[in-house]
């Protein structure tokens, strides 16, 4: 019963594929995690009462920080995928005939796809983006065995292990940094303090990437002396920066950060600094976005730069000329580049008001981080068209 369906899909997954990986001998660009995880998640699939995957599941109980869905691995970790694809299949598959993991299957069998593409893909098809699907995974992984709750990870949960954590002691800084390794979490357990605030604020910092879709999400979970233990999700002002407010403060046994990197090639840095509720809010405003881009250069339009920490505004065509220079607060701003409540817009004219022509553009502006008051930079550019 372990082995007939297990060995069943390989057959189908072989036979739906349009070519063999040369390094693994797997089909298509699946990863062997992928073909061997969704392989032992058909074996309780087709029946209930077969519990095979829970001896690969210890692998990342004992180490939640491994990478879910590696692209080369061939160890037996392999296996432990299946934790994950039945996530997947119980959390975002509505009925039979619309699953998660039968859709990756099928765009490929219509045409060869990139896997981790699929998975970002799919994700966005059930209305989340993959990285916080993942984060909801390593969150939810909490929830098992003795602190198990109904509908929160898998209906197995309470036959599974737990994975353990330790207390993080935070530096004069109030601040904590940690690895996360490719496709997996890192946990910040914090515990309330005499001296905090009761009302906390816990703020996210990543390394940047320069991928066009998110890398990075994190999740906390409240666990309380009385109550219910819940779990809120980090509010992300841009890629790399988020924030959490946590009111009640100590009336908490504990706040367990779940971070997670999204990117599956490199470990990334992150960290967790612990603040006032003031300068969360003050964050919540601080990362600076231009758009939209491209812009028509039309009557009325105009390039929005919000950002309300930012210091200086310069506006450059291709050539490195100037076409326009702002500070905040200055008593005489150009006309081309009007102070607003939430930054700048830029008119698309030069200094003297004439309009730009249309072609590329490069904004180039300072501002301040708030938690540490040093200047950052931001440099884009704007494609302004007909």
């Amino acid at each position: 019963r372990v082995t007939c369906p297990h060995e069943f899909f390989h057959t189908i997954q072989f036979g739906m594929a349009w070519s063999l990986n040369a390094t693994f001998g797997v089909p298509d660009s699946f990863p062997l995690s992928w073909i061997e995880g969704t392989a032992v998640m058909m074996e309780g699939l087709a029946f209930r009462y077969v519990f095979d995957y829970i001896q690969y599941a210890v692998d990342y109980f004992d180490d939640p920080t491994i990478t879910m869905l590696p692209p080369s691995d061939t160890a037996s970790t392999v296996y432990t995928n299946s934790l994950i694809t039945k996530f997947l299949h119980e959390k975002y598959s509505p009925d039979p005939h619309n699953d998660f993991i039968r859709h990756i299957f099928y765009a490929d069998y219509n045409a060869p796809i990139n896997f981790y593409q699929g998975l970002r893909a799919q994700s966005d098809s059930v209305g989340k983006n993959w990285v916080d699907i993942l984060n909801a995974y390593h969150t939810e992984s909490y929830f098992t065995g003795n602190r198990a709750i109904s509908g929160t990870f898998l209906q197995d949960a309470p036959l599974l292990p737990q994975w353990s954590l330790s207390i993080d002691a935070f530096t004069a800084s109030n601040k904590i940094t940690k690895q996360v390794n490719p496709f997996a979490l890192q946990v910040f357990a914090l515990q309330p303090t005499p001296a905090q605030s009761d009302t906390m604020g816990l703020v996210f910092q990543g390394d940047k990437s320069a991928y066009s879709y998110p890398v990075w999400s994190a999740s906390c979970i409240l666990e309380r002396l009385n109550g219910a233990d819940s779990i809120v999700h980090f509010t992300f002002a841009g890629g790399a920066l988020a924030t959490l407010q946590i009111p009640s403060w100590h009336s908490l046994k504990d706040a367990v950060v779940i971070v997670t990197n999204g990117d599956v090639a490199a470990d990334h840095n992150a960290s967790i600094t612990i603040t006032s509720a003031a300068v969360v809010s003050q964050l919540d405003t601080t990362e600076v976005a231009i758009y939209p881009n491209p812009v028509h250069v039309r009557p009325g339009s105009l390039v929005k730069i919000s950002g309300h920490t930012i210091t200086e505004l310069w506006v450059y065509d291709v050539g490195g000329k100037v076409i326009s220079h702002c500070a905040s607060g200055a008593q005489a701003l150009p006309a081309s580049l009007p102070q607003t409540s939430s930054g700048f817009n830029w008119l698309l004219t030069n200094a003297a008001g004439k309009s730009v022509t249309p072609g590329m553009y490069y904004l180039f502006l300072t501002y301040k981080d708030p938690l540490t008051q040093a200047v950052l930079k931001k440099k884009q550019k704007v494609l302004v068209i007909p």
